[in-house]
């Protein structure tokens, strides 16, 4: 991939979300870019961050802005495909990359930018780092093949659609935001942040190797669905074009 074709992608993947659009007033004359909306929570996520001081939280809460901009462009119905290269000469592994590369670094990462300056002004810099940068990577390779099998097969769809606003919900309910339990909920970090303190290495080490074959077992798979139904499924949530 040539340093022109990944610029390209990467002003693709930040226009779509440009593109997705809030209405107001009569008749919905008035519109405005929903990405204004949407920002301000990512940072106020990024603030909550820093100062709750927790290092299960901080990726918690990081979880939680990137599943908050994920499904703010599933519920728009805006997403790229492999279909969408058709243009481009290549396997559909390296269609695959295209994808994931449009994500790592689109709009996600000012969320990436942003909870690692959090992450740099804490005490264990090196540990909150690592593992939100291999959340990161993890999420976004897992946004990309649920978007191109769920394009493909509507229950997928309906499912990742649901498991999103889920996933989000647990996220919070786990994070220590919600007032009602935030003393029992960092009671129950406490044991497993020191754990991951005291096994860091080892912990990277295990990651690193399941960051690789997840990468290689989502595209097999995501490969096999793309093969048998190599056009997209409107009856899955649709998709519009840029």
């Amino acid at each position: 991939m040539g340093l022109a074709q990944l610029k390209y992608l990467v002003r693709q993947n930040w226009r779509i979300y440009g593109r997705i659009k809030g209405s107001f007033g009569k008749n919905q004359r008035f519109t405005f870019p929903r990405i204004y909306g949407i920002l301000p929570v990512v940072f106020f996520l990024g603030y909550v961050a820093y100062r709750l001081e927790g290092l299960v939280s901080f990726w918690l809460i990081f979880g939680m802005a990137l599943l908050f901009l994920e499904l703010g462009k599933v519920v728009n119905k805006c997403s790229f495909d492999p279909i969408h290269f058709f243009y481009f000469n290549g396997q559909f592994s390296c269609k695959f990359r295209y994808l994931i590369v449009m994500e790592l670094f689109g709009i996600k990462l000012l969320v990436l930018l942003l909870f690692g300056a959090v992450a740099l002004s804490g005490p264990s810099t090196l540990t909150a780092l690592s593992i939100l940068v291999f959340l990161y990577c993890f999420l976004v390779t897992f946004f990309v093949f649920m978007s191109v099998v769920g394009n493909r097969m509507k229950t997928v769809s309906v499912v990742y659609l649901w498991l999103l606003i889920m996933g989000f919900s647990f996220l919070f309910g786990f994070s220590g935001l919600s007032s009602a339990n935030d003393r029992r909920i960092f009671e129950m970090h406490l044991p497993f942040q020191q754990w991951v303190n005291s096994h860091y290495a080892t912990i990277l080490l295990f990651l690193v190797p399941v960051l690789i074959g997840l990468y290689y077992t989502f595209g097999y798979f995501t490969k096999q669905v793309y093969e048998q139904n190599p056009f997209i499924n409107l009856a899955s949530f649709p998709y519009k074009m840029i």
